[in-house]
């Protein structure tokens, strides 16, 4: 099985390179590649395939995984569940507010950590909205 791997570390600072409006209206993409399923609870568990190019003694006597498991908790399911549907980022923080009777603030702020983690591992990627559609906001 795989092993728990924490969301959120209170200590991280998320630090976006572009403008949060920007960030607000692109779409959530899921990496190519990227295989997850449900475990018996009904929580989204992503496969991240491992690169084992070792081949040193020790890989030969030890069996080294070919995968990394990483568990979401409900919460993280949810965010999984609407990425796999094709959402925005300002869409997705609508629906954790209101599916989890959250201010919108602290939705933000949840959400972007948690991307920003997923980003960071691979897992996701942000696509800005079409230029047309930025324009028609202002």
């Amino acid at each position: 099985m795989g092993y728990f791997m924490p969301l959120f570390k209170p200590k991280d600072k998320v630090k976006w390179k572009v403008p949060k409006e920007v960030i607000l209206r692109s779409r959530i993409v899921k990496a190519e590649g990227i295989e997850w399923e449900y475990n018996e609870r009904g929580e989204v568990v992503i496969k991240v395939k491992l690169d084992r190019k070792d081949k040193s003694l020790m890989s030969g006597l030890v069996k080294l995984p070919k995968e990394k498991k990483i568990m979401l908790d409900e919460v993280g399911t949810f965010v999984w569940e609407q990425i796999e549907r094709g959402i925005t980022v300002e869409r997705l923080i609508e629906k954790l507010a209101e599916k989890y009777d959250l201010h919108w603030k602290e939705a933000e702020t949840s959400l972007l950590t948690f991307l920003s983690m997923l980003i960071s591992r691979g897992l996701i990627k942000l696509e800005p909205a079409k230029q047309s559609a930025l324009s028609d906001r202002v």
